[in-house]
């Protein structure tokens, strides 16, 4: 992965100060928000999380019928199971670019945030293939992601210069790595929904993009 992993930037590979930080931040009301709007209607879906974490997002995605979380940093992994390990969830170490044993073309959502300014151009590629592949025929891709835009406030660019990932992109940048997996795209950049100065872009693909 094309981040920062040592010093200052280890800790949120830590499960409890990875969540402390994200709702420091104002991750939580963030996060209602954005489900509220993409995930309303979860009943008996089949949703994917890539990059789960500590099961962060889980919350705003129980109501699924069938939720598979995905992450490489096996702490993570471990406190998600933990917490929110059930016989409709499940977690699983690794990366769904390799041989996990998913089944194709069985999930309704394939979502992921905050991952992909974590991968360089080839290693996002290949996630967006392995998501596309992973879509049920109808299925949706929803990524959100921290992004740089013209105007943008001078502290959310700081932020982002300082974040630990190190591929964070222009909107047309993200909806061109998306549009080689999915071919239809729709980007949005969305600002105020943190505490603090920052945008991100919402990324949508997909037989059910609107």
């Amino acid at each position: 992965m094309a981040e920062k992993t040592t010093g200052i930037y280890s800790l949120v590979t830590v499960p409890a100060l990875y969540d402390a930080f994200q709702n420091l931040l104002g991750g939580r009301l963030a996060r209602q928000s954005y489900a509220a709007e993409y995930f309303a209607d979860l009943e008996g879906k089949r949703v994917l999380e890539v990059g789960c974490g500590p099961g962060t997002w889980y919350p705003q995605l129980c109501a699924a019928g069938e939720y598979v979380g995905v992450d490489w940093n096996r702490e993570h992994i471990a406190k998600a199971a933990n917490s929110f390990g059930s016989a409709r969830a499940r977690f699983i170490c690794g990366d769904v670019s390799g041989e996990l044993g998913l089944p194709q073309g069985h999930f309704d959502i394939v979502f992921a945030f905050g991952l992909l300014h974590h991968l360089d151009d080839e290693q996002a590629k290949r996630l967006l293939g392995a998501a596309r592949r992973l879509l049920a025929p109808q299925g949706r891709f929803i990524a959100i992601e921290p992004v740089y835009h013209d105007g943008q406030h001078a502290f959310a660019r700081w932020m982002k210069d300082m974040d630990s990932g190190q591929n964070i992109r222009l909107e047309a940048q993200y909806m061109a790595l998306a549009q080689e997996a999915f071919g239809s795209v729709e980007t949005q950049i969305r600002t105020g929904m943190l505490r603090i100065p920052y945008s991100h872009c919402v990324v949508t693909a997909g037989g059910l993009a609107s």
